[in-house]
């Protein structure tokens, strides 16, 4: 398991990677498709340091988008997402030690269709895990 990225929920994606590219010198790496299961755009930004973490802003597309709660309490920082070899054998090993799946896998369009869960709370933060391939 490794820290793939942290996922930001964002009102405007455009102008949080303008403010996150001018004031820290984060890096535009690439736009995610509009995602038609958890109804968002995405867009990543490398923070160097060659395989380094990856920031993911989030805005939601529509007033039914799992993410638009958390904007309506004014966003920021919405999950870790660690990158497992095994997603259903990493679900049930937290199932099994008392871990909450609050998102069964599906396929993640922004990630090439690989597949995502996620667990809640981890002390009182959201995981996403994404199966690598």
């Amino acid at each position: 398991m490794r820290l793939h990225h942290i996922g930001v929920v964002v009102k405007d994606i455009e102008r949080s990677r303008k403010i996150y590219e001018k004031i820290l010198g984060l890096r535009l790496l690439r736009r995610g498709p509009e995602d038609p299961f958890q109804k968002v755009k995405a867009l990543f930004l490398g923070v160097g340091w060659g395989e380094g973490i990856v920031l993911e802003l989030l805005e939601p597309t529509d007033e039914t988008s799992p993410i638009l709660s958390f904007l309506k309490r004014g966003g920021g920082i919405h999950h870790l997402c660690f990158e497992v070899e095994d997603i259903d054998r990493t679900l049930e090993e937290i199932k099994g030690r008392g871990g909450r799946v609050v998102c069964e896998p599906l396929p993640a369009v922004g990630f090439d269709n690989r597949r995502i869960a996620f667990i809640f709370p981890v002390d009182s933060i959201l995981v996403e895990l994404l199966e690598r391939k």
